[in-house]
This record gives structure tokens, C-alpha cells and sequence, in this order.
């Protein structure tokens, strides 16, 4: 690779990028694809090794070039380096606020509270931030912690002997004026963790809801899957017959049959009412050759759509369990499917960047979208079938699925985004990821509503009630929650 605007694109920057934004760029994109952070699924890891080299590569090149610079070396004939202290991340991003530039003072001041979590200015000064940004729970947030944070200290310095003075770290402005409270607003919904459900012994890969909002269904790496009394929480029974980690999970739309996806390479069929084995698609002769990734029942039940690691999508005839035929074209594991609500549109995502379109009867693949900022992580259709979300790093697109065009960009969330729901009435749509946070977005104008958060880790699957009062969350802290307004 010789091309230098070729490393600028792999860290996702414009050509003559300051070296401080290589850095920020390189220090996330390395966070994000260490492969280390996949031990569980090797498809991904593979994926991110190679992403990593590509990374580690153009950062090298990158941060010693200066464009138009016979030395690539800054005037003083030294580069400028990156803060390593709280302090350091804090002072950067009070100017970068100063000026104007919210976005990477955000950025900064998270990295402050990651040094030092009790960091009372950076949280006074990231609520600020987000407020500016528009981000009110998230401000909100901030400046409860603040406070919080302030009498811990306060009491503590009240009962601790006086230590000698220190020069203290620059106020934050008092933001004028302040964003409102949550509680004061009544068109914002509160949402409450109710239940949280410990009984898997590795992480949640998937859950699901079904149609009557009166099963909740669990699948997890420790190779069950389990049902749930939703409006309790109270463990119905627990379903075994696959040998290995279950990735995905979906109830059918009568709410009669369950199917399941394994790392096994196989896809199971259950009788929701009794928790036995209807049938097993695949096997060593036929099916998919790698783990199954996502499943999917088409509207009218006769269908179900499967995903996998071995590049393909699949399309089975339910009552007679045959497979009809294979879609191939994906460069890469698929990661999630959905069927548009009339049946007609397939869509697609994966570890690779277009979100493709078919027509479910034939394959004919109609449009391949290359909008997303890198892999496509989840996909689903609104309610109506005109609006398509997908979810990659960081961000959440919304298109047009009958022309493909973008709709707009949801921002907020502050790593990968796994799982996106929509809510029956298409109004709200739902998202979670590796920063552990679920988000709740307005459809119709992009603005976030609310963020609920309570997991210690990764929330890899999200399901709504279809009367829009409980969400559904599976982590890789082992837990499920369910939360209602």
C-alpha cells in the first residue's frame, strides 16, 4: 500500500488529518477491533486480526507523515503527543469545548472519567457537553453523577484531617441554561429494571418476545435455552438438544414454534407450549457448513430465513423442514436478517460493509447499500415496511427501504452497536451494544429519548413488547432485565 489517502481512509479521516486526530482515530479503531475482545466467536476474531494489521499499518505511516513537510517533523522538530492523564484528557477537552468543537470534547472528557472515574469536573463538563449536543438524558446523567460524586467528596473531606491545598483542575462554565430534568418532562418515558434473571451460566446471546407478550424466550452460550413468564420472571423450563453455544433465537408470529441457531451448524424447531423438538434443520449432509448466526419466521410462517458464518443465507420450507434455496454473495459471516412485514424484501448484514436487498421469492438481489461506517451488525424492518435500520460502530443509520436512500444517522452510543428493535406502533426504535447502554430513539426525528443502563456488560440482544411497555435485554454479564415503563 503506497498510497498515503489510503491509510487515511482505513483510520476513517480526511486526507492531511492533524497528527492529535491520528492518534484519537487510531486509539479507538484499536480499541474496538482488538482481537481480544472476541474470544468467543472466531469468525470475528479472524476478522478483526485482520483488521487490526490494517490499523496497526497506517498508524505507523501515519503518525510520523506531515503533509507538505520535507521532514514530516512539526517545527519544533518534535510531534505532539497524546495525553495520558485524567487531567490532561480534561484540559484538552475544556478547550475544544471553548471552541465550539462539542463532539471531540465529549470524546476527551469520557476519556478523562475512564482514567478517573471520579473525575467530578469531567462529568460537570461532559453534561454541559451533551446538553449542547442535544444528548438531554445523557446530560442529565452527568450531572447527577456529578453531584453525586461532590457530597462523597465533600463528606469524606469533612471527616478526613485537612490536607495541604492543591491547585485544582479549571471549573467548567455553569451551563446556561440548564438541560432540563427528565423527571420534569412528562413526554419523556421512565424506564425501570423490574426483573433481572440469573439463571444462565454464560452469556445471553438472544432474546425474544413473543407476539402475546406473555413468553419471553432466552438463548445462551452455555447451549440451552430458556422460557420465561414475562410479566414475573419466573423460569418456565429450560430447553436442551443442541451441542454447542446458541447464537440467535426467534418466535414465530402465532407464537406457536421457536427456532433456535447454533454454533452446531444446525437450526432447531420447538413447540413454545411444550419445549419439545418439532424438527432439526442441517446436519452433517446439508444445512449450513459453520454456526448459525440469525434465524428469522417469514410473516405468513411458511418460511424461515438463516444466517451463518459460512457466508450464506438460507430460506427452509417450515412444513417439510427442506431447505429451498441458498443465497450466496456475502464476503463474509452473516450476522442478522429480517423479512420486510409483507414478505417480499429480505435484508441483510454482516462482517462486511453493504446492507444487501433481495426479493425473498427468487434471491434477486435489488440493491446493495455501502452507507454504513463499517460492518452491518444488525438489521430490521419498521412495522409499516418503509423504514430500515442498521447498526455498525457507533452508529445507527435509518433508509428508505423501498429506494435505499438514507434517512438519517443516529449517534449516541460509544462503541458497537449489536441489536436494534423496532416498536410495533414503528415509532420507537430501540438499540444496545458493547458500551452496555440501550438507547431509545424517536423514529421520526432521529432525537434519542432515554438511556437505560444496569448490565456489566455487552448487551448483545434487545426485544420490545408488542404493546411497547417492557423491553427485553441478554448480556454477557450472564443476565437478562426486563424493564417496563
Amino acid at each position: 500500500m503506497n498510497n498515503i489517502n489510503q491509510y487515511y481512509e482505513i483510520l476513517g479521516l480526511k486526507p492531511g488529518a492533524s497528527q492529535e486526530e491520528i492518534k484519537q482515530a487510531y486509539r479507538k479503531l484499536a480499541r474496538t477491533w482488538h482481537p481480544d475482545r472476541f474470544p468467543n466467536e472466531p469468525e470475528l476474531k479472524q476478522k478483526a486480526e485482520e483488521k487490526i494489521k490494517k490499523i496497526n499499518e497506517a498508524y505507523q505511516k501515519l503518525k510520523s507523515y506531515q503533509p507538505g513537510s520535507p521532514n514530516q517533523m512539526s517545527q519544533s522538530g518534535t510531534y505532539t503527543t497524546h495525553p495520558t492523564s485524567a487531567k490532561a484528557y480534561y484540559d484538552q477537552g475544556v478547550e475544544k469545548a471553548k471552541t465550539g468543537n462539542y463532539q471531540e470534547a465529549l470524546e476527551d472528557f469520557t476519556r478523562a472519567i475512564r482514567i478517573n472515574p471520579n473525575y467530578v469536573e469531567a462529568y460537570q463538563y461532559r453534561g454541559f457537553v451533551c446538553s449542547k449536543l442535544g444528548y438531554t438524558n445523557r446530560a442529565n446523567s452527568d450531572l447527577k453523577k456529578a453531584e453525586e460524586l461532590g457530597r462523597k467528596q465533600r463528606k469524606k473531606e469533612r471527616s478526613s484531617p485537612p490536607k495541604p491545598p492543591t491547585s485544582p483542575p479549571s471549573k467548567p462554565p455553569t451551563p446556561s441554561p440548564k438541560p432540563p430534568s427528565s423527571t420534569s418532562s412528562p413526554s419523556t418515558p421512565f424506564w425501570k429494571c423490574v426483573h433481572t434473571l440469573t439463571e444462565h451460566s454464560d452469556l445471553v446471546a438472544a432474546v425474544a418476545i413473543s407476539r402475546d407478550g406473555r413468553i419471553l424466550a432466552s438463548g445462551s452460550f452455555d447451549k440451552t435455552i430458556k422460557l420465561w413468564e414475562l410479566s414475573t420472571g419466573k423460569i418456565l423450563r429450560t430447553l436442551t438438544g443442541h451441542s454447542s453455544r446458541i447464537r440467535c433465537i426467534a418466535i414465530s408470529p402465532n407464537g406457536q414454534t421457536l427456532a433456535s441457531g447454533s454454533a452446531d451448524k444446525t437450526i432447531k424447531l420447538w413447540q413454545l407450549s411444550t419445549g419439545k423438538i418439532l424438527q432439526t434443520l442441517g446436519g452433517r449432509l446439508y444445512g449450513h457448513s459453520s454456526e448459525v448466526s440469525t434465524v428469522v419466521f417469514s410473516p405468513d410462517r411458511l418460511t424461515l430465513a438463516s444466517g451463518s458464518a459460512d457466508k450464506t443465507i438460507k430460506l427452509w420450507q417450515l412444513s417439510t423442514g427442506k431447505e429451498l434455496y441458498t443465497l450466496a454473495g456475502h464476503s463474509a459471516q452473516v450476522l442478522s436478517v429480517a423479512i420486510s412485514p409483507n414478505g417480499k424484501l429480505l435484508a441483510s448484514g454482516g462482517l462486511e460493509k453493504p446492507l444487501r436487498i433481495r426479493q425473498i421469492n427468487a434471491g434477486k438481489l435489488i440493491r446493495s447499500i455501502a452507507g454504513n461506517s463499517d460492518y452491518v451488525l444488525s438489521v430490521a424492518f419498521s412495522p409499516d415496511g418503509k423504514t430500515l435500520a442498521s447498526s455498525s460502530l457507533t452508529q445507527i443509520k435509518l433508509w428508505q427501504a423501498d429506494t435505499g436512500e438514507e434517512i438519517c444517522t443516529l449517534r449516541g452510543h460509544s462503541d458497537a452497536v449489536y441489536s436494534v428493535a423496532f416498536s410495533l406502533d414503528g415509532k420507537t426504535l430501540a438499540s444496545a451494544g458493547v458500551d452496555g447502554a440501550i438507547k431509545l430513539w424517536q423514529v421520526s426525528t432521529g432525537k434519542e429519548i432515554c438511556t437505560m443502563t444496569g448490565h456489566s456488560g455487552v448487551v448483545y440482544s434487545i426485544a420490545i413488547s408488542s404493546d411497547g411497555q417492557t423491553i427485553v435485554s441478554g448480556s454477557h454479564d450472564k443476565t437478562i432485565k426486563i424493564w417496563r415503563i
